[in-house]
């Protein structure tokens, strides 16, 4: 038999997630509604679809800098797009930032540059080189292991690199480290 103590733990694993996916997000469904809507069904006893967290969709260009298929999917795309509005980017910067995901690692967030010759140990969607000091200093908060299986996560890390640095740590053979213009 279904009883309310049932309910309320159901309704407890629905908000956890929910907080979860919100934590990494713009929305504009709060946690507090769903909160209602999950009361509601257990004091009616319904099933009921729990709203959904919307984030605003990336409709600008997704850059391919290998050609077709090198470049994020949308999905993706509005992700790390979301997060780099969040941290106060411009579209131009985030356009910027896909291409170079692209170019970096197509978009994989499991990728990794082991080259010692290049001087590289790079992780991630970015390429975030631990060589450089990343993982000791400014973004010693995240373990580059952790990448591969969290795409969020890792968008957030590039996200944190940008804010920090701009465009300086992906400008080749010209690195440099200096606050975004949209930033200052």
């Amino acid at each position: 038999m279904w009883h309310q103590t049932d309910a309320m733990l159901a309704v407890e694993g629905e908000i956890e997630a929910t907080q979860t996916t919100l934590a990494a997000s713009t929305t504009t469904t709060t946690i507090l509604e769903v909160a209602e809507v999950a009361v509601q069904a257990v004091r009616t006893g319904e099933q009921h679809q729990y709203p959904q967290p919307t984030i605003p969709e990336w409709t600008g260009t997704i850059p391919e800098h290998y050609g077709p298929g090198s470049g994020c999917n949308q999905t993706q795309a509005t992700i790390i797009a979301n997060i780099m509005w969040t941290a106060g980017a411009s579209n131009e910067s985030v356009e910027r930032m896909l291409g170079i995901i692209s170019r970096e690692s197509l978009c994989d967030p499991a990728a990794f540059n082991g080259n010692v010759q290049t001087r590289d140990r790079s992780h991630g969607l970015c390429q975030i080189n631990s060589l450089a000091g990343w993982f000791t200093g400014a973004l010693s908060h995240y373990n580059p292991e952790d990448f591969a299986g969290n795409f969020t996560l890792n968008a957030q890390a590039c996200t944190e690199l940008w804010e920090l640095c701009g465009f300086g740590p992906w400008n080749y053979g010209d690195y440099y480290c200096r606050t975004p213009k949209e930033l200052q």
